[in-house]
């Protein structure tokens, strides 16, 4: 199925790419994984379980950041922590490094005095540092999936079953191979909405299986019962949305879960370029290479044509890539909203960086974890004074 993808994509006349990562992007492809042995590689994987012998680090888990803690001069002298039910303050000899995430480390600093003066006020919390765009400026990635009935019993709906399920998964965690081995969506393609643009601007992978996005357990047995056939779908989004939004305190409570303001399709642009993309995937799957598998199409479905139904559908359907970016961005001395300075420095706030996704002064063109464990690794070089490359 996944050739039968990539030979469609260039029917429908997208180019063939052997490197998304690239000089020449556009075109359909297939995708490199971090994965390694048939278990996905993860920052823990990769680079903190390689570090754990080292004297100078310790891992506490099952602990809760509280807020950032200060000397008498006003320079972040370390964190406050809730572990075991119990307050514990972590002091740093050096700087202090806020790894939280576009969510966790703007709500952070809010907590700890850092942000937009008023709003700070208006939580009762006293104000360290006025700095307008620390919750600001949220960016996310939003998808949408074009899903057909499959005629052919080649997808991997099959492994619904609980027998063939539990088979691959044996398989994976004994000898490596099979199935569960490898991520489900290893084709897919970088397209243009218009022909006129210089690079894509849309982004797509394929699954040779109906969508699980419904699956909310434990009530999967009413929402996706297990005799749902066979099917395939692409999903696609858009690479650079304008759309932003925000992290606001919901309460001065540091367990309180803040207020996620994604802002999505907030720009108009942003639902006329995923209407486009929703029209590609349409064109791909009306290729001549499907034909032998292509059965009804279950989403959006026939009867949503016109550009205002693809458009209401997508309101009703849109779903997160989960990459958000951009909370408490980087910036240029001219920028009012920028939190942070090149060196992820949190702007008149001695002894803090925030070394994170949401130091990011946009959401990247594509997935986000290799750019931010680049940027993580271009920070330590910054730290131990390997200032060049």
């Amino acid at each position: 199925m996944f050739q039968v993808y990539l030979q469609a994509a260039q029917q429908a006349g997208h180019p063939k790419s052997d490197d998304f990562a690239g000089p020449s992007p556009h075109g359909a492809g297939a995708y490199d994984f971090t994965i390694n042995k048939g278990r996905r590689v993860s920052a823990s994987s990769a680079f903190l379980r390689q570090a754990l012998h080292r004297p100078n680090l310790r891992v506490v888990t099952q602990a809760q950041a509280l807020c950032l803690n200060w000397d008498a001069n006003g320079r972040v002298q370390g964190v406050d922590v809730l572990h075991h039910g119990k307050k514990v303050a972590l002091r740093a000899e050096r700087e202090v490094l806020l790894c939280g995430g576009a969510v966790n480390s703007p709500q952070l600093l809010m907590l700890s005095g850092i942000g937009p003066a008023e709003a700070l006020k208006a939580q009762g919390l006293q104000v360290r540092a006025d700095l307008p765009g620390v919750g600001q400026g949220l960016q996310d990635h939003l998808l949408v999936r074009v899903e057909h009935r499959a005629l052919g019993g080649v997808t991997l709906d099959r492994l619904r079953r609980v027998d063939l399920a539990a088979w691959a998964l044996f398989k994976a965690m004994v000898w490596g191979t099979g199935p569960a081995t490898s991520f489900p969506l290893e084709v897919g393609g970088l397209y243009k909405s218009s022909p006129d643009l210089a690079q894509p601007d849309l982004q797509s992978h394929f699954l040779p299986a109906l969508s699980s996005a419904a699956l909310r357990l434990p009530y999967f047995s009413k929402v996706l019962p297990q005799d749902r056939g066979a099917g395939f779908f692409a999903n696609v989004f858009q690479l650079r949305p304008e759309s932003t939004g925000s992290i606001e305190l919901a309460s001065p409570d540091p367990l309180a879960h803040p207020r996620i303001r994604p802002g999505y399709l907030s720009a108009t642009q942003d639902l006329v370029v995923l209407r486009e993309g929703v029209k590609r995937l349409r064109e791909v799957f009306a290729q001549p290479a499907f034909n032998a598998w292509r059965g009804v199409e279950l989403a959006p479905g026939p009867k949503v044509q016109s550009d205002a139904d693809i458009e209401a559908w997508i309101h009703a359907t849109a779903d997160t890539v989960y990459h958000p970016t951009s909370s408490c961005r980087m910036g240029g001395n001219t920028d009012p909203m920028a939190v942070l300075d090149n060196q992820c420095r949190v702007r008149g706030v001695a002894g803090l960086r925030v070394v994170d996704a949401s130091s990011l002064p946009r959401v990247t063109s594509g997935n986000t974890a290799a750019p931010v464990y680049m940027l993580a690794e271009r920070i330590a070089d910054v730290l131990r004074g390997r200032l060049s490359l």
